[in-house]
């Protein structure tokens, strides 16, 4: 089942449909009830001064037991996924400001902000923020 979902992953972009379906396959107890008797949490609009004003950026740990750890960047305003990759370590500072580095190579230029959960693997991340502002 293993090799199966890993496919999934490492044939495609990885995409939320995708995730879900190896996480129903892994545990669909567990997926199910993570909708039953949720409270509804109140959505505020996001504002942002327009694209690339501010990247948002979280590792997502759910499918590091598959060896699947995942890191995205995702612009504020647009809502686009900049970045959403399978990385060896999403709790390695240098392995995410990789990550920066290239979506800021490729996009040529930085956001103004970046916002975080503020997790240690973030570090080199703002010191590059900083420099290149």
């Amino acid at each position: 089942m293993f090799g199966e979902i890993q496919s999934v992953f490492l044939a495609h972009s990885t995409t939320r449909d995708r995730i879900m379906y190896a996480l129903r396959r892994i545990d669909p107890v567990a997926v199910l009830y993570r909708r039953l008797g949720s409270k509804k949490r109140t959505r505020v609009s996001l504002t942002a001064d327009g694209p690339h004003h501010q990247w948002s950026i979280d590792g997502h740990d759910k499918l590091t037991k598959l060896g699947m750890p995942i890191y995205g960047i995702r612009d504020k305003w647009t809502g686009y996924l900049i970045s959403l990759e399978i990385v060896p370590n999403n709790r390695r500072s240098a392995t995410v400001a990789q990550l920066y580095l290239n979506c800021v190579l490729e996009y040529g230029g930085i956001p103004r902000t970046i916002t975080s959960d503020k997790g240690s693997e973030i570090g080199r991340v703002f010191d590059l923020q900083s420099t290149f502002r």
